[in-house]
């Protein structure tokens, strides 16, 4: 049995990816090839492949990396198919989390079944959906005002919707009173903080830990089609944290349940 793990840049795919080939490293008859997709090779994908190749080095495979450089994610999945039907595969994994790429290689024709695994939980799942914003034209004392009244530490810029900037209570106290500028004459736009760093709902809260954890913030805001949805702050990772993790234990154990069916069904006589 031949099995195509697909894996992104996201950290959801790379853990999925790990999780498999520790599964099956006691099942001989069963082989896997991971066909890495990224945009851009740069250190990071470097790392990633690296990684990847260590874990089959490390569980005694010998199957490499389909390495996947892409600018249109049609052609890249009509490679992965090919590949798939070529090379005799029987599965195909991907993680639920890409919905992009899940959407496309469910358009494409790989001829075997496609398996959308569940790993970690999107941010949709436990973001802030109620999100507080303010016009860029307003004061600094009106988004002070809009914090207390809405028990709130942050605010959300927008313009039409879309967020430019953000606007946090430590802002006020470092750009308005430390300086002694006056809240009623300093417009938000004047002391926001931007680029607002966003991700989709479909992103993975260990993707979205890890982009905070890079980019040094404490506050996500999550778009869809430029449009806010919803603000991940560390606050809502600490009050879901046991709820996220058993879910994450309980879709590992699926995948384990999983594997040990086919060990028997497609076990050698």
């Amino acid at each position: 049995m031949k099995i195509y793990i697909i894996t992104d840049e996201s950290e959801a795919s790379l853990h999925l990816a790990e999780h498999v080939v520790r599964q099956v490293y006691d099942m001989p008859h069963i082989r896997i090839t991971i066909g890495h997709l990224y945009t851009e090779l740069g250190e990071d994908v470097v790392r990633q492949m690296n990684r990847l190749r260590g874990v089959l080095k490390e569980n005694s495979f010998t199957s490499d990396i389909d390495s996947i450089q892409y600018d249109d994610l049609a052609e890249a999945v009509e490679h992965i198919c090919s590949s798939v039907r070529e090379g005799g595969y029987t599965e195909v994994f991907v993680d639920s989390n890409n919905r992009r790429l899940v959407e496309a290689l469910e358009a494409g024709d790989c001829g075997v079944p496609l398996r959308v695994v569940d790993t970690y939980p999107a941010v949709s799942s436990i973001m802030t959906r109620d999100v507080v914003t303010i016009p860029p034209d307003k004061t600094a004392e009106d988004a002070a005002y809009v914090m207390g009244m809405e028990d709130v530490s942050s605010v959300v810029v927008t313009e039409d919707k879309r967020p430019i900037g953000i606007l946090t209570k430590g802002d006020l106290v470092d750009r308005i009173i430390k300086e002694g500028r006056d809240p009623r004459a300093t417009r938000v736009e004047e002391v926001m903080s931007r680029p607002v760093i966003t991700v989709g709902p479909s992103t993975s809260v260990i993707d979205a830990s890890k982009i905070m954890k890079r980019e040094g913030i404490a506050r996500l805001v999550i778009t869809e089609g430029g449009v806010v949805r919803g603000i991940l702050t560390v606050t809502d990772f600490a009050e879901s944290s046991d709820e996220v993790m058993n879910l994450v234990a309980r879709n590992l154990a699926s995948i384990n349940r999983f594997f040990k069916r086919l060990h028997y069904d497609y076990l050698p006589p």
